[in-house]
C-alpha cells in the first residue's frame, strides 16, 4: 500500500516538474495555463460518477452522464491540442510543447494508476 502510494505521488510530482520545466527551460510561461484545465477537469468525471448508478448503466441521468463523458473528452483535446497550437502559431518553443504533452501523460498514467490500485485493493477481479 505503502509502495503504491510512493509511485503515484512520483508520477504526479513529476508530471508537475515537466509542466514547470515546460516553462522555464524556454523562458515563456504560457504553457502553465494548462493548469486551468487540470483544476476544472474533476468537475465532469463527478458529474459522470455520480449519476452513473450502480448496475451497468441502468439508473441515474443518462443525459448528465454523456455530458460529462463530452465535457472530461473535450477537456483532454484541450490539453493536449493547445501547446502545439501554441507552438504552430510561434509563441512557444516546440520542446515546451512536448514537455507539457509528457506530464500530462504521466499525470494521466498516474491517475490510471490510482484507479488500478484502488480495485486491486478492493479485490475485484480483472478479466
Amino acid at each position: 500500500m505503502l509502495c503504491q502510494t510512493l509511485v503515484l505521488a512520483l508520477l504526479f510530482s513529476l508530471s508537475i516538474l515537466m509542466h514547470i520545466l515546460s516553462c522555464s527551460l524556454y523562458e515563456n510561461w504560457l504553457p502553465l495555463t494548462m493548469g486551468i484545465a487540470y483544476l476544472v477537469a474533476p468537475a465532469p468525471l463527478c458529474c459522470y460518477f455520480r449519476n452513473r448508478g450502480d448496475g451497468l448503466f441502468d439508473s441515474g441521468s443518462k443525459a448528465l452522464m454523456h455530458w460529462g463523458e463530452f465535457l472530461c473528452a473535450a477537456i483532454t483535446s484541450v490539453v493536449v491540442g493547445v501547446p502545439f497550437v501554441m507552438w504552430h502559431t510561434r509563441v512557444i518553443e516546440l520542446g515546451a510543447a512536448l514537455l507539457g504533452l509528457s506530464g500530462f501523460i504521466l499525470a494521466t498514467t498516474a491517475l490510471m494508476l490510482g484507479i488500478f490500485f484502488a480495485k486491486v485493493g478492493d479485490g475485484a477481479e480483472w478479466g
